[in-house]
């Protein structure tokens, strides 16, 4: 059916705030009728991040509760993944440009 998609969900490692190794952030790969669609997303408070659901959740409980802050983004950042472009292309093009939006929304929350 062309109205239907396939979505596979994947994490990899991008580097977001000066971290070894960098972030396990949370990826989606979207199939559907027109070309793939590479998506990476995280939760972010101030320069903390959180890739998975789960962790941000915990966090947020934790900062509301203690420190009665909730305020809090959501990063996402989708790439197509054509037959011209690999998803490993999409993948690196996410990794040049996730630290950047990390640091402006770092700043933007600080302010």
């Amino acid at each position: 059916d062309k109205h239907t998609s396939r979505i596979e969900r994947l994490s990899a490692p991008v580097a977001l705030n000066g971290r070894p190794g960098g972030v396990a952030v949370s990826l989606a790969v979207v199939h559907g009728s027109r070309e793939p669609l590479v998506i990476a997303y995280w939760y972010q408070f101030g320069a903390d991040v959180y890739g998975g659901e789960y962790s941000y959740r915990l966090a947020l409980l934790r900062r509301t509760i203690l420190a009665r802050r909730g305020e809090s983004a959501l990063v996402r950042i989708g790439v197509p993944a054509s037959a011209g472009q690999s998803r490993e292309k999409a993948l690196g093009f996410i990794q040049e440009i996730g630290p950047v939006l990390h640091a402006a929304v770092s700043r933007a929350m600080n302010r």
